[in-house]
């Protein structure tokens, strides 16, 4: 949301958008993945692409799978999948970091 105070230049604007996003990444878009996944007939290789789409980069991801009792038998993939997932929220952090510097820089000088 700091980084979002700098681009939109109101804290209660960015305070609502990141609420929203982050209701969005947390609950609508596994939502929306688990809604095509039920509906539509996908094959194994679709199925995989909608993960990485709808749940891998959830921030609870890496707990519910790794509570799941079946994570030992494909661990290579678990492995591909938390790597996905913590590259994801890499990326928004410095996304985040790099526009809140950009709104200090416009605020102060």
């Amino acid at each position: 949301s700091l980084g979002l105070s700098g681009f939109f230049g109101r804290s209660l604007t960015s305070y609502l958008v990141a609420g929203a996003f982050l209701f969005g990444w947390t609950v609508v878009m596994p939502l929306l993945g688990g809604l095509i996944a039920t509906l539509a007939d996908l094959t194994s290789d679709q199925q995989d692409l909608l993960g990485f789409f709808a749940w891998y980069h959830n921030p609870f991801f890496p707990l519910i799978f790794l509570s799941n009792e079946h994570w030992g038998e494909t661990a290579a993939w678990v492995v591909v999948r938390i790597v996905y997932c913590m590259v994801v929220w890499f990326v928004l952090s410095c996304l985040g970091l790099l526009q809140a510097a950009r709104g200090l820089k416009r605020e102060v000088y």
